[in-house]
C-alpha cells in the first residue's frame, strides 16, 4: 500500500546517504533499484498466458529426451511477444534458452497467468535454468519478445527438459516387419512413446489409427539422437482430424535403425488407438528339393 500524500518521511540520514526531503512515496518491501537482479525487473509488463493476437503461441512437441530445437524462429512485428506452449508426461528439471544477435527477453510460466521466471538478455542469449517441473502434466508456457521493442529479427530457442521414463517397444508381429501397439490417450497432455528398430532396409510406413472417433491423433518421430525425423517440434502430422488414421512413409530407411515414436491427441481429445510401423513384407524363399 502506497502512504497518503501527507506522510512523513524520516530526515535522520546515515553518514554518507543522502535522504531526498521531497520524495514522499516510499517504496516497501522492495530491494533498491540498483539492487534489484536483472531478472526481477524483466518479470513486470509481460502478457498472460495463454497469448493472444497480435502475440502467436505455438505447441511445442519435445523428443524422447524432452528437448526441442527450434534454430529458426522469428520475431516479425515490433512489440510483439512469442509465447510456446510446452509440457512432460514426467517431473523433473527444465531449462531454457536463446541464442543469436538479437538481445531477447526470456520469461517462463508455470500455468496460465504471468510469469514465475524471467531474464533479460546482457548479449544475444538469455536463459532460464533449474525450472522444476511438477509430475502434473501441467501445461506450461515460455515467452520470447525483443529487448529493443521496435526490433525485430530470429533467434534461435533451445529446451532442455525431462526426458521420457517410459518408452514402449513396439511388439513385432512373427514372421513378418510390422511392429505395433495399442493404448490410449487418457487426458489433455498425455503423450506416448514408442520404439522400434527397423528389420529390413528400405520404406517403411508409420501410421496411428484411433478407435475412438473423438481422437484427433498427431503423430512425430524422432532418431536415436532426437532429430525429428516426421513433423517438426512444432508441426506434427496432423491431417486427418478427429477419428482419422494419421500415415506418414519412410525412404531409404536402413535395416537396425531405431525411431521413437510420439503421438498425441490435439487440444483436449482422448480416446484408444493403434500404432503402426510397416516395412517392406517378408518374402518366403522355396527350396528345391533334388
Amino acid at each position: 500500500m502506497l502512504p497518503s500524500s501527507d506522510a512523513r518521511v524520516s530526515t535522520d540520514e546515515p553518514r554518507g546517504v543522502r535522504c531526498d526531503k521531497t520524495r514522499t512515496t516510499l517504496r516497501q518491501n522492495r530491494l533498491p533499484m540498483a539492487m534489484e537482479s536483472l531478472e526481477q525487473r524483466a518479470l513486470f509488463s509481460w502478457p498472460n498466458a495463454p497469448f493472444d493476437t497480435p502475440n502467436v503461441q505455438e505447441v511445442i512437441y519435445v523428443n524422447q529426451r524432452g528437448n526441442a530445437d527450434l534454430p529458426g524462429e522469428k520475431i516479425s512485428s515490433p512489440g510483439a511477444v512469442h509465447g510456446y506452449e510446452v509440457s512432460f508426461d514426467d517431473d523433473g528439471r527444465l531449462s531454457i534458452y536463446t541464442r543469436g544477435s538479437l538481445r531477447i527477453e526470456l520469461a517462463f510460466y508455470n500455468g496460465p497467468g504471468q510469469p514465475t521466471r524471467a531474464n533479460a538478455a546482457r548479449s544475444g542469449n538469455s536463459s532460464i535454468k533449474n525450472l522444476y517441473v511438477g509430475p502434473d502434466k501441467d501445461t506450461l508456457y515460455v515467452a520470447v519478445r525483443a529487448q529493443d521493442p521496435a526490433a525485430t529479427g530470429t533467434y534461435a530457442l533451445y529446451i532442455r527438459g525431462v526426458g521420457q521414463n517410459v518408452v514402449r517397444p513396439l511388439n513385432r508381429a512373427p514372421k513378418a516387419n510390422t511392429f505395433s501397439s495399442r493404448t490410449a490417450v487418457t487426458g489433455v497432455n498425455d503423450t506416448d512413446f514408442f520404439s522400434f528398430t527397423t528389420s529390413v532396409t528400405g520404406t517403411w510406413t508409420i501410421s496411428v489409427k484411433p478407435e475412438d472417433n473423438d481422437l484427433n491423433a498427431t503423430l512425430n518421430v524422432f532418431d536415436s539422437a532426437g532429430n525429428p525425423v516426421v513433423g517438426t517440434f512444432t508441426r506434427p502430422v496432423d491431417a486427418a482430424g478427429n477419428g482419422g488414421n494419421e500415415i506418414f512413409t519412410l525412404t531409404n530407411v536402413r535395416a537396425d535403425t531405431t525411431y521413437y515414436v510420439r503421438v498425441d491427441g490435439l487440444g483436449d481429445s482422448t480416446g484408444f488407438y493403434r500404432v503402426y510401423a510397416r516395412g517392406a513384407p517378408v518374402v518366403a524363399t522355396k527350396v528345391r528339393r533334388r
